[in-house]
């Protein structure tokens, strides 16, 4: 189910729950002054609609595991690091932060070359995450500092989870930019549920760490 159909139809439910408990409070009222029933209802209704989906929406911020749980396997949000090849043909790392509401995937990344530290960043636009077949695309802008422009970009990754209906872990697939349309191949994982990267060293040294285990990746495609 959908994290913000889910979120509201718990906020619904609780809101029932609690107007029906709380209406035979108001029998008398109703028993006595049957005018006042349909608008004492609704102010009620939506006054206690409005109050748990505000305090739904606290708990969800606060306590990361209620929203990992909300959201299932459409959660996305934390901490990834991965490879890909570079336009020169050499290694390239990078750290990326996913932050995610009900509406909206915001993805930013930072690239790392592996002796002469960081060449750029970019903001991915117009997120869509297709869980049903496991694609998860986007456009993005980025900010090499070798170019005198923000060039934009295509992503497009599938996604792997560890269990069938499970979080993804595992993202592989490509990216390309307007004024380099080859395809750089590229594979990242999942380091942290939390989108605050840290220490950049820490998460630099897993994004190497995952080459070593992966090199097999960039191969693929060669005969």
């Amino acid at each position: 189910m959908n994290p913000l159909i889910r979120f509201h139809s718990i906020v619904l439910l609780l809101t029932t729950l609690t107007v029906f408990s709380l209406w035979e409070a108001f029998r008398n009222l109703v028993e006595y002054n049957s005018f006042f029933v349909i608008p004492v209802a609704g102010i009620t209704t939506i006054g206690f609609y409005r109050i748990f989906m505000l305090f739904i929406k606290i708990l969800i911020i606060k306590i990361r595991p209620i929203k990992i749980l909300l959201f299932g396997a459409y959660y996305l949000e934390g901490v990834w690091v991965g490879f890909f090849i570079g336009k020169e043909n050499k290694i390239r790392f990078y750290i990326e932060s996913f932050e995610q509401d009900f509406e909206s995937i915001t993805i930013r990344g930072k690239g790392f070359r592996e002796n002469e530290g960081y060449f750029g960043n970019w903001v991915s636009e117009s997120v869509n995450f297709d869980i049903k077949k496991g694609i998860l695309n986007y456009t993005y802008q980025t900010d090499a500092l070798s170019n005198s422009f923000i060039n934009p970009g295509l992503a497009y990754f599938s996604i792997e989870r560890k269990e069938g209906h499970g979080k993804a872990y595992r993202l592989l697939g490509f990216s390309a930019d307007l004024y380099n349309p080859m395809k750089l191949k590229s594979f990242e994982e999942k380091i942290n549920d939390k989108p605050d990267v840290g220490n950049i060293e820490s998460a630099l040294a897993k994004a190497k760490e995952l080459y070593d285990k992966n090199k097999y990746f960039l191969t693929l495609d060669k005969e």
